[in-house]
C-alpha cells in the first residue's frame, strides 16, 4: 500500500511539474509577443514528459525494491536457519549461529570453550564435546535478545533472478547514517542492531536503506 501511494505521488508531481512548465512557457510567450502554436507547445511539454519518464524509470531500475514484513511471523523466522549443532568430518560438533537481534560482538563472552570464528554478523562455532556445542548454541540463543530500547532491521537481499546477493554492503541514511558496518551473509540476509553499542541512531524520519552490491563503491 505504502509503495502504491509513493507511486501516485511521484506521478503526481510529474504531472504537475508539466502543468506548471507549460503554463510558464504560455506567459513568458504572450509577455515577450512570441508566436507560439498549440503544437509547438504540445511539443515543447511531451518533450519534457519524456525526459522526466525516463529520468524516473532509470531511478526505478537502479533502486532496490524494499518489502517489509511483518515482525514475528513466519516468512520473518524463515529469513534466518536455525542453528543445530551436528559433526563433521573431522569427527567435532559444529553449528553457525546468525545474530538475529544484537550484534555478534556483544555475544563472543558466552564463547567460553571451544574455537570458533567470526563472518559478517555470524558465528561458527565448532568443539570436541557435543555437551559443551549444545550448551555454547544455548548461551547464544539466550543472549541475542533485544535489550530496551533497542531496535533492530533484518532482512534478505536477493538480485532480480531471486539469488542471495552475498557480500552487499546495507547502509542506514538520512539524519543518522551507518555506512560500512553491515553486509550481507552468503545466503543473502543480514541484522541491523541501531542502539547496541556506543552509536545509536535517534527516532525520526527520512531514513532509508541503500544497498550496494560486492563491487560497487559509495
Amino acid at each position: 500500500m505504502a509503495r502504491i501511494s509513493l507511486v501516485l505521488l511521484s506521478l503526481g508531481a510529474v504531472l504537475a511539474l508539466i502543468v506548471v512548465t507549460g503554463f510558464a512557457a504560455y506567459r513568458l510567450a504572450k509577455r515577450a509577443k512570441w508566436q507560439v502554436s498549440l503544437r509547438g507547445l504540445f511539443g515543447l511539454v511531451t518533450a519534457i514528459a519524456v525526459v522526466l519518464a525516463v529520468f524516473y524509470g532509470y531511478r526505478r531500475s537502479v533502486m532496490a525494491q524494499v518489502r517489509w514484513i511483518a515482525p514475528g511471523s513466519k516468512q520473518a523466522e524463515s529469513l534466518f536457519p536455525v542453528g543445530n549443532v551436528s559433526q563433521n568430518s573431522r569427527g567435532e560438533y559444529e553449528f553457525s549461529y546468525y545474530a538475529r537481534r544484537r550484534r555478534i560482538q556483544s555475544l563472543l563472552p558466552q564463547m567460553t570453550q571451544g574455537r570458533y570464528a567470526v563472518d559478517r554478523e555470524g558465528i561458527r562455532v565448532s568443539s570436541r564435546d557435543r555437551t559443551a556445542a549444545d550448551e555454547h548454541l544455548k548461551r547464544l540463543r539466550d543472549a541475542d535478545v533485544l535489550p530496551p530500547g533497542t531496535f533492530v532491521i533484518r532482512g534478505r537481499v536477493i538480485d532480480k533472478e531471486s539469488k542471495p546477493l552475498g557480500g552487499a554492503t546495507v547502509d542506514l541514511m538520512g539524519p543518522y547514517v551507518f555506512i560500512n558496518h553491515f553486509q550481507t551473509r552468503d545466503d543473502g540476509t543480514f541484522t541491523m542492531p541501531l542502539s547496541d553499542g556506543r552509536s545509536k541512531a535517534p527516532a525520526g524520519h527520512g531514513y532509508y536503506l541503500r544497498i550496494r552490491a560486492r563491487e560497487e563503491t559509495a
